[in-house]
């Protein structure tokens, strides 16, 4: 599929500055930023229970760290100079 972007000189000369320090065409750079945003947008057929599980396989996926205590969380030792 072609399409065709009219965009600001000055918004071509900064995508053009980006893919150069890519070391890739300006097409080839925005082809890349497309996708990569075509990614991110939610799939229209996706249910709210595909999304929610989604959702908690990627909370999953970060490490199990402990739990700070009330102390280190007090406002006293997050402000030390003001207690």
């Amino acid at each position: 599929m072609s399409i065709t972007l009219h965009l600001d000189p000055d918004v071509e000369h900064s995508l053009s500055i980006l893919a150069q320090e890519r070391g890739v065409s300006l097409s080839e750079y925005l082809r890349e930023v497309v996708s990569r945003e075509a990614g991110r947008a939610p799939r229209p057929s996706s249910t709210g229970e595909a999304r929610a599980a989604a959702f908690l396989e990627w909370a999953d996926s970060f490490p199990d760290l402990p739990v700070l205590s009330d102390e280190a969380i007090s406002r006293a030792s997050l402000y030390p100079d003001r207690w």
